[in-house]
C-alpha cells in the first residue's frame, strides 16, 4: 500500500493502513466494493490494451515470465471469478499485518513524534531510523538540513545495497500492489 499525505496526518494514515489490511484479512469484502475493484481492474487492463506498448508488453511479459499463452485472453473472466472468499484468503496469504514493515518518508522533524506514540492493537509500534545509506541509527537531531541529492529513492536504494543488494533479496518471494487513495 502507498499514499501521499500531508505530514500531519502520517500517523492516522499509517494505522488506518494497518486497519484495512486486518480488516481485509478478518472480514469477507462487499458485493459492492468487490464489484467496484473488478471494474476498475478490468476498466484499467481495457484501456491498457489500447496502446501498442501495452500489448507488445503483454506478448514480452507471456514469454519472459512463463505465463500461458491464453493468459491475457482469459484476464477477464478470471477477474469475474475472483470471489470475496478470495480475497480473503489470498490477503491472509500475503498481508501478515503483523509482520509489515511500514516505510515513511518525509519530513522526519514534522512526522516523527507522532510516529513514535503509533498504537495497534494495544501496543506502541517500534520505530527505527536508518542514515542515508540505509545503515540502522539512534534516533536522528533535526537541527541540520538535509544533504543535498538525497532523496527517497536514494534512502531505499542505499539500504538494499547496505543489506546485501538486490542479489541478496532474489530468494525472496515478494508481492508488490500499487494502490492509490485520497485522505481527506
Amino acid at each position: 500500500a502507498a499514499t501521499k499525505i500531508r505530514n500531519a496526518v502520517t500517523d492516522s494514515a499509517v494505522v488506518e493502513t494497518l486497519k484495512e489490511i486486518k480488516r481485509i484479512r478478518e472480514e469477507l469484502v462487499t458485493d459492492k466494493d468487490l464489484s467496484n475493484a473488478k471494474a476498475k481492474y478490468l476498466r484499467n487492463f481495457i484501456m491498457a490494451t489500447e496502446d501498442p506498448q501495452t500489448t507488445a508488453r503483454y506478448a514480452v511479459n507471456i514469454k519472459t515470465k512463463n505465463l500461458p499463452e491464453d493468459y491475457y485472453e482469459t484476464f477477464i473472466s478470471r477477474i469475474n471469478a475472483v470471489t470475496a472468499e478470495d480475497v480473503q484468503r489470498v490477503a491472509n496469504k500475503y498481508f501478515p499485518y503483523k509482520k509489515l514493515r511500514v516505510v515513511v518518508v518525509g519530513k522526519g522533524s514534522e512526522v516523527l513524534y507522532k510516529l513514535e506514540k503509533i498504537e495497534f492493537e494495544g501496543k506502541t509500534m517500534p520505530v527505527f531510523y536508518f542514515d542515508k545509506f540505509g545503515n540502522k541509527i539512534d534516533r536522528p537531531v533535526f537541527s541540520k538540513p538535509i544533504p543535498e541529492g538525497v532523496t527517497a529513492k536514494t534512502v531505499l536504494t542505499e539500504y538494499i545495497d547496505a543489506i546485501g543488494g538486490m542479489d541478496a533479496v532474489k530468494n525472496v518471494k515478494t508481492i508488490s500492489m500499487i494502490g492509490e487513495t485520497e485522505v481527506q
